[in-house]
């Protein structure tokens, strides 16, 4: 599933839906990594999207790194 949602949002073709809609599920990938830590797909989910997210969305150099 999470990889699933992570191409979804990856792949989406308007980049406004993308910048309202991803804090929404970068918090629930959170929630699903924290219940299971060791999942690499999660893990991999959860990288994919916050480096996407940070690298187009984050204008704040410090927030962007976190």
């Amino acid at each position: 599933m999470a990889s699933d949602l992570s191409d979804a949002i990856l792949e989406q073709n308007d980049p406004e839906t993308v910048e309202a809609g991803a804090p929404a599920y970068l918090l629930l990938i959170d929630g699903l990594i924290r219940d299971n830590p060791k999942s690499e797909d999660l893990l991999r989910s959860g990288a994919k999207l916050y480096g996407a997210y940070a690298s187009v969305f984050v204008k704040d150099a410090e927030r962007a790194s976190a």
